[in-house]
C-alpha cells in the first residue's frame, strides 16, 4: 500500500516476528481497520448486550451526557480525529468537528444533546475517521446502537394517600399502587414498586425499613400491593416514601433508571 495511512500495524506481531514483543518500526502507521468507538453515559460504560445489542433511551439523552471514547494507545501522533452518528437508513449523519489526538490519551467526545436527539427512533452507527492534512481518512468499525423512543407514562397512584398523608387504620390488609400502561416501553425492561421508612437523627436519614418488588413489561397497566407491615408500627415522626420506576439499559449492565413518580413524603397517623 502506497497510502501510509492504511499500512498495518499490530502491536503484538512485528514484520519480521510471529510472537513475542516488537515494535513499530514506522511511527506514522495506523492499525486498521480501527477498532469501533466505546460509548459511555456519564461516566459508566453503554454495553453490548446479548439478544438486545446497544440501547439508548431518548430520557438518558435528555438528562446525561453521552460520549464517544477512542484508544488512542497505538495512534501516531499529530492526527486528526472527527466522530460520526449516522443512521442505518442514511436519512440523518453527524461528524463532530476535527481535533487533534494526543497519544496515548484517550480522546473521549461528548456528543451534543441536539444532535443526538435528532437519532431518536432510529438504529444508528456510531463510528469515527483518524486523518492528516489531505490525506485520506481511515475509518473505524461501526457500533450499532438502537436509539429508543421516550417513555410515555402518567403518575402512579397511591392508595389512601391524600395530602401526603395515610391512615394506616383504614388499611389493615395492604394497600394497592398502580401505574398506567407504559408507551415505548422494551422487553428488557422491569418495572419496579418500592416502599421505605426513615427517621431522621439529627442531621441525616436514616433507612429503617425497605420493601420492593417488581414484574416484567408489558402492554397492561401494573398493579402491587403494598404489606400493612409497610406503614404500620413506625414511630409517627417516621417518613415513608413509595415510588414507580424502571430499569433503562438490561438489569446488571447499568445503574441507570428512570422514575415514574411517587411521594416521598407520606405521613401514617
Amino acid at each position: 500500500m502506497n497510502d501510509p495511512s492504511q499500512r498495518i500495524f499490530h502491536p503484538n506481531h512485528g514484520a519480521n516476528s510471529l510472537f513475542g514483543p516488537t515494535y513499530n518500526s514506522d511511527p506514522m502507521a495506523i492499525e486498521h481497520p480501527l477498532p469501533e468507538p466505546e460509548l459511555f453515559i456519564q461516566l459508566e460504560r453503554i454495553r453490548e448486550v446479548p439478544l438486545w445489542g446497544t440501547n439508548l433511551a431518548a430520557d438518558m439523552i435528555n438528562n446525561f451526557n453521552i460520549s464517544a471514547h477512542v484508544d488512542t494507545t497505538y495512534l501516531p501522533a499529530f492526527r486528526k480525529i472527527s466522530v460520526h452518528v449516522q443512521s442505518v437508513d442514511g436519512t440523518l449523519h453527524y461528524s463532530s468537528p476535527v481535533e487533534d489526538i494526543a497519544p496515548p490519551l484517550n480522546y473521549v467526545k461528548i456528543i451534543p444533546r441536539e444532535e443526538l436527539l435528532r437519532f431518536v427512533g432510529k438504529e444508528v452507527d456510531f463510528s469515527y475517521s483518524i486523518g492528516i492534512g489531505d490525506e485520506a481518512a481511515v475509518r473505524s468499525k461501526k457500533r450499532r446502537v438502537h436509539v429508543r423512543l421516550p417513555l410515555i407514562s402518567k403518575f402512579p397512584t397511591i392508595e389512601g394517600v391524600v395530602d401526603n398523608t395515610l391512615i394506616a387504620a383504614d388499611y389493615p390488609d395492604g394497600l394497592d399502587v398502580t401505574l398506567q400502561p407504559v408507551g415505548n416501553i422494551q422487553t428488557y425492561q422491569d418495572i419496579n414498586c418500592f416502599w421505605h421508612v426513615m427517621i431522621r437523627e439529627e442531621d441525616k436519614y436514616i433507612s429503617i425499613y425497605r420493601w420492593q418488588t417488581f414484574v416484567r413489561s408489558h402492554e397492561k397497566g401494573y398493579h402491587f400491593r403494598i404489606p400493612a407491615e409497610a406503614y404500620t408500627g413506625y414511630p409517627p415522626d417516621a417518613i415513608h416514601g413509595c415510588g414507580v420506576s424502571t430499569n433503562m439499559f438490561p438489569w446488571g449492565f447499568s445503574n441507570f433508571g428512570w422514575g415514574f413518580g411517587g411521594n416521598d413524603r407520606i405521613k401514617v397517623i
